[in-house]
């Protein structure tokens, strides 16, 4: 029997019940660009954390989920997507690049730091377009920042209270697009909505052996965890891709039946 937000649930052996541990976007906190991305980030009174916290009471093998979201402070991260047809920005984005961002091939290649950043800002594009309502001589940056708490060259304030506006001039600055034109540039010529992740960083948080369940705690039969918390031997978790692999792990017990 297994007690879950406060329903006792009974598992009949034929039943399986996998349990997916929390993924890392949940409360995500979004603005736009006249709005910062404030708001609660504590953890909700509902969601898979909560449930994984009600789970783990019952048994020390069901692991500590508040090893990883106790600390907001620590685990939090802020990514924005700037979206500009500027031929000014997308010209200097081509001196950075080396390449036309909008010819539908690879752009960045991967991550380009701004290694003088207080933020610890990075961007990146992706192959354009990158959604279906996108215009053609549109351009989508992703920007992020690790240091969300310090306030930033241009922009004298932490990312967190930042508008889209303002990471747009921050980014702008760091581009290399002249000082007196930021300002300007960065009002009229981009629509940038800023994300913050309260617990995106939450799997690097210090942790010991049996933080993180395993796929099958000793003793289950038809009890699993799936997902980015759930222990998996030889094998480093980040992004969603973890839970295909967790099921694949699980499938030698999956012979039960």
């Amino acid at each position: 029997m297994l007690r879950v937000n406060r329903r006792l649930l009974t598992l009949q052996r034929m039943i399986l019940f996998l349990w997916q541990t929390e993924v890392v976007l949940k409360v995500t906190i979004y603005g736009d660009h006249t709005h910062a991305p404030v708001g609660d980030a504590e953890v909700r009174t509902s969601g898979c954390w909560s449930l994984w916290k009600n789970i783990a009471r019952q048994d020390p093998q069901f692991g500590h989920p508040e090893k990883f979201c106790g600390d907001v402070a620590k685990s939090n991260w802020e990514s924005a997507t700037v979206t500009t047809s500027n031929e000014q920005i997308i010209d200097q984005i081509k001196k950075i690049c080396k390449r036309d961002p909008r010819t539908g091939n690879v752009v960045t290649g991967g991550i380009v730091s701004c290694k003088d950043s207080s933020w610890l800002l990075s961007w990146t594009i992706n192959r354009q377009g990158q959604f279906k309502e996108q215009k053609n001589d549109e351009v989508c940056v992703w920007v992020y920042s690790l240091f969300t708490d310090v306030p930033g060259d241009y922009i004298k304030k932490p990312m967190k209270e930042c508008t889209g506006e303002e990471i747009t001039a921050e980014w702008l600055y760091h581009l290399g697009i002249p000082v007196e034109k930021i300002d300007e540039l960065a009002k009229n010529s981009c629509n940038t909505t800023p994300t913050m992740m309260p617990y995106i960083t939450a799997f690097f948080m210090p942790r010991r052996k049996g933080d993180r369940p395993d796929v099958i705690p000793d003793g289950c039969v038809n009890f699993a965890f799936l997902g980015q918390f759930a222990e998996t031997p030889r094998d480093t978790i980040f992004t969603i891709r973890v839970f295909s692999q967790n099921s694949y792990g699980g499938c030698i017990w999956s012979s039960w039946c």
